[in-house]
């Protein structure tokens, strides 16, 4: 009774924090976890509307065939527009399931493989796939695409890409990248990741391309990016936190002049 008023309070504790990228997981709880041999993202944000492209390479380390079932948890909002998974030349199904029944499927899951980190996928809809046949030290690619909108808050916009799953990798991913391609309607001011050693280019003062890069890692935090847009000559904008429960919190100011812009304009 214990066991099960415990896990029912995780379920509900952790149902907000599902995340939006997929795992392949060993059917049979005794076969060793998948390694992920590379993990690629293009993202275009066109006026909020973001474009989220995934393409991701699972590996079997084991010496024999093995049966995987691909998730990928589904968030409010997110709705999925490509999924491509094969077997050799062959597409293989799969299903789009509902809350409770994508529940059911990560309860058990969690049961089998022990894993408490898996339960930070409950409590979304989800994509399944059976993947089979897996061969020994072969890689199983797959591929797929969501588009969302977000939200601005005073000409701000955070956009993230779950990333900390890969921590249960069974082994650093050989290649990591982010690429994310910025189009404003208003002239881009402060671009900012508070998460990753990004690069930033700037293409004019509408369009910029962020870029996150990194070799033999096991990425442990989401990626998280905040842009902000204005026609006023210096961009200024505000970032606030503090723990709950806590006395004083943190703010970080940032601002960013336009391209050109003069020293008279930031006396303004």
């Amino acid at each position: 009774m214990m066991r099960a008023l415990l896990l029912g309070m995780m379920l509900l504790l952790f149902a907000g924090l599902a995340l939006a990228d997929g795992m392949l997981l060993p059917t049979r709880s005794e076969v060793p976890a998948f390694g992920v041999s590379y993990h690629r993202v293009n993202v275009t944000i066109d006026r909020q509307v973001a474009t989220t492209e995934v393409d991701q390479a699972f590996s079997n380390r084991g010496n024999r065939q093995v049966e995987g079932t691909y998730i990928f948890p589904i968030l409010d909002g997110m709705t999925i527009s490509k999924f491509s998974l094969y077997a050799g030349n062959e597409e293989l199904p799969h299903r789009v399931l509902a809350k409770d029944e994508a529940r059911r499927i990560y309860t058990g899951i969690v049961s089998k493989r022990q894993d408490p980190a898996l339960l930070e996928w409950l409590g979304h809809r989800m994509i399944q796939a059976r993947v089979f046949p897996i061969e020994p030290h072969e890689d199983k690619r797959i591929r797929l695409a969501y588009q969302e909108v977000l939200i601005a808050k005073q000409q701000l916009v955070k956009y993230v890409y779950p990333l900390k799953t890969e921590k249960l990798s069974a082994t650093p991913l050989r290649e990591c990248s982010v690429t994310i391609r910025l189009r404003a309607a208003a002239p881009l001011r402060n671009i900012y990741s508070p998460t990753h050693a990004v690069t930033i280019a700037r293409h004019g003062e509408h369009e910029a391309v962020v870029t996150y890069r990194d070799t033999n890692v096991r990425p442990d935090q989401d990626l998280v990016l905040y842009y902000a847009t204005s026609p006023d000559p210096v961009g200024v904008d505000l970032l606030t936190y503090r723990e709950p429960g806590a006395g004083d919190g943190y703010f970080l100011l940032l601002a960013s002049p336009r391209a050109g812009a003069q020293q008279a304009d930031w006396s303004r």
